[in-house]
């Protein structure tokens, strides 16, 4: 575990597997303003001042400060501050894509824990008014927002909102599926309405983003499924609910 013993912010830990976790700590500063960070490993009573085993440890490595409201994947660094240029994911659709009559598609992620505007799977083309897609923004899916929505364009949008995730990162696992004239979303195991569905043409499967350019996650995919039929709202419910490891045997990852 891993917690803040003094002064203000918040910190988190991930397990990276193979012994190695990832500490990260936020917190907002004046606009001038000295700051010292320091970590401190604790005994099993939680002190830090302890006698050692003369065997015991830790290696530390990968530290990086950067601006924002939170951490972004490591950024390697030598003598001068660098900027990571942004993830770019791209599939085109191939024999796999049998087209946008039906089909559903599933992901899990994490995300900041602030309003934004930010694509997790994104079926396009060269505009968003051609698209089919997972995304996370305001109620309307016009503006930054906490809402998962799911969306199929073709000049007029199909627009599906099951849960206004809030302030919380997750992980959380969201779907939609259309087919026979309706599409449905789906996250963390609550269904959104059932609305029309429209006719669009992508011709790439964009991860993380939207087109290339736009509505970058800043988070993480864990996994991107997809489905070349309509899914009920009993299987999305339950590839989406919160603890299940559950995926239909006709899924394209």
């Amino acid at each position: 575990t891993a917690s803040v013993l003094s002064g203000t912010g918040s910190v988190n830990i991930v397990n990276c597997g193979g012994g190695r976790w990832r500490v990260m700590l936020t917190f907002t500063a004046a606009s001038s303003e000295a700051i010292t960070m320091r970590l401190r490993l604790r005994d099993a009573a939680g002190s830090d001042s302890y006698v050692g085993d003369g065997v015991s440890g830790v290696n530390l490595w990968g530290a990086q400060l950067e601006a924002g409201n939170h951490a972004t994947s490591y950024i390697p660094t030598a003598a001068a501050p660098v900027t990571r240029a942004a993830d770019s994911l791209q599939a085109t659709l191939g024999a796999w894509w049998p087209g946008a009559a039906s089909g559903a598609v599933v992901a899990e992620f994490d995300c900041p824990p602030v309003a934004q505007s930010a694509a997790m799977a994104y079926f396009n083309s060269t505009s968003f008014n051609n698209a089919i897609g997972l995304s996370k923004t305001n109620a309307t899916n016009n503006a930054a927002g906490t809402h998962l929505n799911g969306a199929m364009y073709d000049g007029a949008q199909a627009l599906s909102v099951p849960l206004n995730l809030g302030l919380t990162s997750g992980p959380h696992r969201a779907a939609m599926s259309w087919g026979g004239g309706t599409m449905q979303a789906v996250a963390n195991g609550v269904a959104g309405p059932e609305v029309a569905q429209r006719s669009p043409a992508p011709t790439k499967l964009w991860l993380g983003q939207r087109d290339g350019t736009a509505l970058h996650i800043n988070g993480h995919l864990r996994r991107v499924l997809y489905y070349p039929r309509r899914l009920t709202v009993a299987q999305m419910q339950a590839l989406t609910a919160v603890g299940n490891i559950y995926v239909l045997g006709d899924s394209t990852i």
